[in-house]
């Protein structure tokens, strides 16, 4: 059995507190507390069924915070936290998830509010997250929102007296390099740009405590003298709030559609404050539009096109969402009509039509008198098959059968008046 030891912390009395995992089957996580000779005070195993890790150990000297992350099969990977007091014994243990791989890398702790760093997302898009809980309760909830999609680390992260939280990271920058970053915010989590609000759940499972088998031992340390010579490095320094080309995307809104009129509301999500909005609505009304938020309709079915080019003064960036449009609105088919020429109701109009919804017109002996493949509700009461084309036909009932081009059939009676 391997134990590896993830991080350290020193209490104000001067014990000494270590966490870290034993690399198994399935790694469990352990926590101990040291006196400044090494004699071990007390000492913890504990986990769930699937791996453990524990990643960072914090003090504020009335109580003992372990950070990590643990698998669950129905869940991935969700952020842990352990509260100890002085003594071992535990206060609570929750984990927290926001429905993707959540992994809490660092644990602070101050009067009493526990301070979270970590990163949650896919394995190709990870964000950072910092939150500021009381108890279970998040006070606050940051995601440091530097780009959509690139992986974000955060590693050491402190409270300061004055309740604000530093901490550094590995962030990969809109250019697809990675920088180092150190990222101060104020007793809010806001750093006056690229952060956004979020939620996560607390899930109120519980870890398996045990004993682990522990011993100290005494190893002769040797000090060795050498010169160091400082190299010459060449570095960028920016801010985080510096100007970035835009990363342009948008979110869809199903809004005030009327039949036959599919209407979506595009509200824009770009990141990097974008000041220029250029949308393209292929098959939309209207085609174009320069607005920030625009609504689009779309009268016809199929699939289409959205896209959207959002522009900075440093740059711009694209993106497409294709969307389907099949809506079938409710027909209204009239049951009289009456094709004499006067301007008034002399075709047979289908309200809600769409486009490739065929028409089968029978007299009531049942004999095809018209068909349309393609109905523009231009029907005038002539005859029009595959066989034969004329016009006149007399007053009477005839029979209709209407399939539009999801599938949907329609029948009834219709009453030809001249």
């Amino acid at each position: 059995m391997l134990l590896v030891p993830q991080s350290s912390c020193v209490a104000p009395n001067g014990d000494i507190l270590v966490c870290g995992y034993r690399s198994d089957l399935f790694e469990k996580c352990w926590v101990m507390r040291l006196n400044c000779t090494g004699e071990i005070i007390w000492k913890k195993e504990f986990g769930t069924q699937y791996p453990d890790f524990a990643t960072s150990i914090a003090t504020d000297g009335n109580q003992v915070a372990v950070s990590g992350y643990s698998y669950f099969m129905d869940r991935g990977y969700d952020g842990s936290v352990l509260i100890l007091d002085n003594n071992g014994n535990v206060i609570s243990d929750f984990f927290i998830d926001n429905g993707e791989d959540d992994k809490i890398r660092t644990i602070d702790i101050k009067d009493g509010n526990v301070f979270l760093f970590g990163d949650d997302g896919s394995f190709e898009d990870r964000n950072i997250f910092y939150s500021k809980l009381e108890g279970k309760n998040f006070i606050w909830n940051k995601h440091l929102t530097w780009g959509n999609p690139y992986t974000n680390y955060p590693y050491g992260g402190n409270v300061l007296d004055d309740g604000s939280v530093i901490f550094t990271g590995d962030f990969t920058n809109p250019g697809g390099y990675r920088d180092a970053g150190f990222i101060k915010t104020d007793r809010f989590g806001n750093i006056g740009c690229n952060t956004e609000d979020f939620d996560f759940n607390i899930i109120d499972d519980s870890f398996n405590f045990g004993e682990i088998l522990i011993t100290v031992n005494e190893r002769e340390v040797t000090t060795i003298q050498t010169e160091l010579t400082d190299p010459i490095i060449n570095y960028n320094v920016f801010t985080s709030c510096e100007k970035f080309p835009p990363t342009a995307q948008f979110t869809i809104t199903d809004t005030m559609s009327t039949c036959p009129n599919f209407c979506l509301q595009l509200p824009d999500s770009s990141k990097f404050d974008p000041t220029q909005w250029q949308w393209t609505f292929e098959g939309g009304i209207p085609a174009l539009s320069n607005e920030q938020n625009p609504i689009v309709c779309f009268p016809n079915y199929g699939t289409f096109s959205i896209q959207l080019v959002a522009t900075n003064a440093v740059g711009a960036d694209t993106t497409e969402i294709i969307i389907t449009v099949n809506t079938e609105c409710p027909l209204t088919i009239p049951d009289v009509f009456s094709p004499n020429n006067d301007g008034k109701n002399d075709y047979f109009e289908v309200a809600g039509l769409l486009p490739q919804t065929r028409l089968n017109i029978f007299n009531r002996w049942g004999t095809e008198i018209y068909r349309s493949e393609n109905y523009k509700n231009d029907w005038a009461g002539n005859i029009s098959t595959a066989s034969a084309t004329s016009s006149g036909l007399t007053d009477g009932v005839y029979f209709y059968i209407l399939k539009t081009a999801t599938g949907a059939v329609h029948t009834g009676n219709l009453l030809l008046v001249r």
